[in-house]
C-alpha cells in the first residue's frame, strides 16, 4: 500500500527485499499502489512470483500486465468494490487470476461488502463461457469460517486470510 490508491502504507522495498533473501518459495505480492509499473524493478521480483496489480491504478494495464509476464512473473488482476467486471474483460487471456476484494482497500476488519459475493457468482460465468478456466478467482476480505463457504460457492477457489480469518 503506498497512502494513494490504499490510505495506508506498509512495506517498502527494502523491508520486501531483506524478507526475500531469506525466503527461497515463490513470492505473492498484491500492490495497493499507483502506477504498479514503476516499483516493478524495485522490488526484488524472482521468476514465478505472483503479482497482483489493481485496475483502478493502472494507466494501461494492459501493458503493466505484459511486464509482469516479460520479467516471468505469474500476472493477477484485483478488482476493488467499485471496480465493475467490465474493466478486464479484454484482459482475461494474459492474467492467470482475478482477486475480488470484499472490503474496500487499504484497513483491515471491515464488514464484508456483500455485492462482492455477486461479482464472484458473474465472474465464475464469465470465465465458463469464455472457457478461460485457468484463471483463479481469488477473494480478500472478511475471509473467515463464517464467510468461505458462500465463497467458494460462489466461484472463489483462493482466500487470502487477514484478521477476520486468523482471529476472527
Amino acid at each position: 500500500m503506498d497512502g494513494n490508491f490504499a490510505p495506508d502504507f506498509t512495506m517498502g522495498s527494502s523491508i520486501i527485499q531483506s524478507i526475500r533473501g531469506n525466503y527461497p518459495n515463490k513470492g505473492d505480492y498484491h500492490l495497493m499502489v499507483d502506477e504498479p509499473s514503476r516499483l516493478y524493478s524495485h522490488l526484488g521480483f524472482q521468476e514465478g512470483d505472483r503479482v497482483t496489480i489493481h485496475v483502478a491504478c493502472c494507466k494501461n494495464l494492459h501493458r503493466d500486465v505484459q511486464k509482469l509476464r516479460a520479467l516471468g512473473l505469474s500476472p493477477g488482476v484485483a478488482l476493488s468494490p467499485a471496480t465493475p467486471l467490465s474493466t478486464i474483460e479484454y484482459i482475461m487471456s494474459d492474467i492467470d487470476r482475478v482477486l475480488v476484494l470484499a472490503v474496500n482497500p487499504g484497513y483491515h476488519s471491515q464488514p464484508l461488502i456483500s455485492s462482492s459475493i455477486k461479482k464472484l457468482r458473474i465472474r465464475k460465468e464469465v470465465l465458463s463461457e469464455n472457457e478461460a478456466t485457468n484463471v483463479q478467482i481469488c477473494i480478500d476480505g472478511n475471509v473467515n469460517t463464517d464467510t468461505i463457504p458462500k465463497m467458494y460457492f460462489n466461484g472463489a477457489r483462493e482466500f487470502v486470510l487477514g484478521n477476520s480469518g486468523f482471529l476472527g
